[in-house]
């Protein structure tokens, strides 16, 4: 990126040579020479967390902070790591502002329904009463007309059944 840092560079990882748990013998009963292998050791945990913490800090839930602890404070994060946390504060950022416009419409839609409220409310005034009053009675005068002619067709009906029933047997007779 072209800047100078005043960070110092983290320590090389140190080697330090790791002995066998317990001795082992040869067929003459005396001790097989040694094998010594070299572990790299890394002085900075893996990922440091905020505040210094490392990933197994669960562990120490409500504890004091152990050594191991206080020692990564010093060590610093990597680019990496960085870019990860610059990734998730900007998708943070990102989901903030989409809920926040999703409350900003919810808010102007509130807002016009109770407008509309209101002014249902209003209408519903002593003419909207008569005139609803006004058609019921209009209506039910309309279905009493109905049921009359209805009724008066049903008798009709019946009269042509029982003409055509008494032709069919006239015409049976002859």
């Amino acid at each position: 990126m072209g800047r100078t840092s005043s960070r110092p560079a983290p320590s090389p990882p140190v080697e330090a040579p790791v002995e066998g748990a317990g001795k082992r013998l040869d067929e003459g009963g005396r001790e097989l020479p040694r094998k010594k292998t070299k572990v790299t050791v890394s002085k900075c945990p893996r990922k440091a967390a905020i505040g210094g913490w490392s990933e197994r800090a669960h562990n120490n839930k409500g504890k004091e902070p152990t050594k191991e602890a206080a020692k990564s404070l010093d060590c610093l994060p990597t680019m990496r790591e960085l870019c990860e946390d610059l990734h998730i504060v900007g998708a943070l950022i990102n989901r903030l502002h989409d809920v926040g416009r999703v409350v900003h419409l919810l808010t102007e839609k509130n807002s016009a329904l109770r407008a509309e409220n209101k002014v249902l409310k209003l209408r519903a005034g002593p003419e909207v009463v008569a005139a609803v009053k006004k058609w019921s009675i209009e209506l039910s005068t309309e279905v009493e007309r109905l049921k009359t002619a209805l009724g008066e067709f049903e008798q009709h009906c019946k009269n042509h059944e029982l003409a055509a029933d008494s032709a069919h047997g006239e015409l049976k007779d002859l």
